[in-house]
């Protein structure tokens, strides 16, 4: 005896025991790495406080460790790693871009024998 026989279930529904039940939107979903999850048919990050899935895929990571701290566009938010923990440090070419802190007007001027550079300027010593 089978009591699904003659019945009739919606889409995405099966017969159990002659009852419909809604198919597992997840069944069969595979996630591309382990810091998502299905939920309703579609694979996500289920990391919370927005943090996101950090890159070995496995664990969720504070997008910025420095809180907001550094300097946009001049400074790095880096890992100084051994349990040190996070810090800003100047970006590559910081130095030469106005409005850094740590610009230096002078980065890149040659000037000549017996010259200097003072605020971009080669001046007579």
């Amino acid at each position: 005896y089978d009591p699904c026989v003659g019945v009739a279930c919606g889409d995405n529904q099966s017969c159990e025991n002659g009852n419909c039940v809604n198919n597992d939107p997840c069944a069969g979903v595979t996630c591309n790495n382990p810091c998502e999850s299905c939920a309703a048919g579609v694979c996500g990050s289920y990391c919370t406080d927005g943090w996101v899935c950090g890159e070995d895929t496995i664990t969720c990571e504070d997008p910025d460790p420095c809180g907001g701290n550094c300097f946009p566009g001049c400074e790095d938010c880096v890992d100084f790693g051994n349990g040190v923990g996070h810090g800003c440090v100047a970006s590559a070419g910081s130095d030469s871009t106005p409005g850094c802190p740590n610009y230096d007007p002078c980065v890149g001027v040659a000037c000549g024998d017996n010259q200097s550079c003072e605020n971009g300027n080669c001046v007579n010593n």
